[in-house]
This record gives structure tokens, C-alpha cells and sequence, in this order.
């Protein structure tokens, strides 16, 4: 039995989680959260196999919680399950130790799926995200020749005159 604990700030959602998770074979939700304060503590008292986590909340965000609850126990595995695509979003939950990004917008056999790949201890993201992880990964970043041509640039510096200055 996979263990989920779901934390959203939408009581609705919670609701929702709950009851569609509850009809799955081999899943059952162990705890629900309406914040992301007490993460670690809800994590500690329930152990779950994998807690479902939205990003946008008040007073704690998701990736805030996130990453207090992977510095206090680097094995929980978590899933990020938001409506929020944007790449640093996706990014940033990856790098704090997110195994999965599912959008809210999921069908109930996708979020089970990616409860059950995460809880075996695999990483799950629809290709979407994928994309837009691996578009993140490729990018190098600017070069130093780049970033002064840049730094000319914004200070208003004419064409002519910064390849004067950058050779």
C-alpha cells in the first residue's frame, strides 16, 4: 500500500486528491494539509511513501517547504503537483529534490501513475515539463565575451561603439 499524503491550500483540491487517490487499488491517503508549514511534522507523524505538494501557498510556498522538508529528511519523496509550468518553477522544484511534476490539470490515472513511479523511486514529469527541464539543461549560459557586450548594451552604448570596446 502507497502511502500519500496530499498538501494544498485549496480545500477543494484536498477533497478532490483524497477521494479520487482513495479509489485506487494500492493507494491510500494517509494525511491532507491545507499548508505547507508543517511539512516536516506531518512527514515525521505519518510517514508517507510520497507527498503530493502544490507550489503556490501562503505564508510557506512549496519550494520553500520543499526544501525544509528534504533538509530534514533527504529520503522523502515528493511530488509537485501545480498548475504552475513556468521554468524556474519546474527548474527549482527539481533542484530541491522534487521526483515528480504533475499538472493539476491531470487525469486521475496520470496522478496515480506518477504517485506510483515516484513511491518505487522514479522521477515523473509529463513531457511538457520534460521539455522545458531539458531546455533549462541545455542552456550554458553566456559567455564572458556575451556578457559584456550585454552589460554595454544595456548601458546604452551604440552598436559601433561596443564593437570598439569588445574587439
Amino acid at each position: 500500500m502507497i502511502k500519500v499524503a496530499v498538501i494544498d491550500d485549496h480545500s477543494v483540491v484536498v477533497a478532490g486528491l483524497t477521494f479520487v487517490l482513495s479509489r485506487i487499488d494500492g493507494i491510500k491517503v494517509v494525511a491532507t494539509a491545507e499548508s505547507a508549514e508543517g511539512i516536516v511534522e506531518l512527514y515525521e507523524r505519518h510517514l508517507p511513501d510520497v507527498i503530493l505538494l502544490d507550489i503556490r501557498m501562503p505564508v510557506v510556498s512549496g519550494l520553500d517547504a520543499l526544501a525544509a522538508l528534504k533538509q530534514a529528511h533527504p529520503e522523502a519523496k515528493v511530488a509537485i503537483l501545480t498548475t504552475s509550468d513556468m521554468e524556474e518553477d519546474v527548474f527549482r522544484a527539481v533542484k530541491l529534490g522534487a521526483s515528480g511534476y504533475i499538472m493539476k490539470d491531470a487525469r486521475a490515472s496520470e496522478i496515480a501513475a506518477a504517485v506510483k513511479t515516484v513511491a518505487d523511486g522514479g522521477s515523473y514529469m509529463p513531457e511538457s515539463i520534460r521539455r522545458v527541464l531539458d531546455m533549462r539543461k541545455g542552456f550554458k549560459g553566456l559567455s564572458a565575451r556575451e556578457q559584456s557586450i550585454l552589460q554595454y548594451a544595456a548601458k546604452g552604448l551604440r552598436n559601433h561603439e561596443i564593437a570598439e570596446l569588445a574587439g
